[in-house]
């Protein structure tokens, strides 16, 4: 019991500090307006990656990635239902999530390919729910199953998505490939480049962006507390969100070095 204590306080302290830094400043990399051109003609796949989206990570400061599925459960009223999509949101759930008394429902549908349907899913529990229902989902799940979003004015559902947008396919920055520059970014991190508030526009939807836990806090509250469909983009970029894992990872383990010694 101490033990997961003490490594749920030193991974939400990191995440505190680590946003507190990024809330100093933009990004060194592409942090400026001017990242919102073009990519330059040279450099990886990645650095154009990550300067194409350098612009949206400056928009973002104080707010990790790691850290919007807690950040959501914790803004949810008594009882509501919690959709979380597969990935990089059920095991940010699983890992920082700070127990608590308040009563949600947690759901999780994992498709074919783990991406598949889980907005037509959330939709569905959505419409049967007494409860406000909130979906933590990832950029490219979300447009997986964008389908769904007509449904949803058609029938008149209510229910808040939280988009985490890193512009790809996250968790697979996380494995050996990522280290293949001459293939990593068309065949496994697939980035779409597409801008979200257009698509829920289409779907007459309302759509909000959030940078900042407080402000993803009020966001997501008073979507809730309203009829109909409701998009929050958090925009996020892969690289960060990876050395961000890291940074929380090492500073576990030195808690519970500091705490147990060898034993740990």
């Amino acid at each position: 019991m101490r033990a997961g204590r003490l490594a749920h306080d030193a991974a939400h302290e990191e995440l505190a500090r680590l946003a507190g830094a990024d809330a100093e400043g933009p990004a060194a990399a592409g942090g400026s307006a001017a990242a919102e051109g073009p990519a330059a003609a040279g450099g990886s796949a990645a650095a154009k990656h990550d300067q194409r989206n350098g612009a949206r990570e400056a928009a973002a400061p104080g707010l990790c990635e790691a850290a919007v599925p807690a950040v959501v459960a914790e803004a949810l009223p008594e009882r509501a239902g919690l959709s979380v999509g597969n990935s990089m949101p059920v095991r940010d759930l699983d890992s920082l999530a700070a127990p608590s008394a308040k009563r949600i429902r947690v759901l999780c549908n994992r498709g074919a390919n783990g991406i598949d349907g889980v907005v037509s899913a959330s939709l569905g529990a959505a419409a049967v729910s007494r409860a406000p229902v909130a979906l933590v989902i990832g950029d490219l799940s979300f447009l997986h199953d964008v389908s769904a979003l007509q449904l949803a004015a058609r029938l008149e559902i209510s229910m808040s998505i939280v988009v985490v947008n890193n512009d790809g396919g996250g968790v697979f920055s996380f494995l050996p490939q990522a280290d293949r520059e001459d293939i990593f970014e068309r065949y496994f991190a697939t980035p779409h480049g597409l801008d979200l508030q257009p698509i829920a526009s289409s779907c007459g939807a309302r759509y909000t962006r959030a940078g900042r836990a407080d402000s993803l806090t009020e966001q997501l509250r008073a979507a809730v507390k309203r009829h109909g469909l409701d998009i929050i983009e958090v925009p996020s970029t892969r690289t960060a969100n990876r050395e961000q894992h890291r940074s929380v990872a090492e500073a576990v383990c030195r808690a519970l070095h500091d705490a147990f010694g060898e034993a740990a």
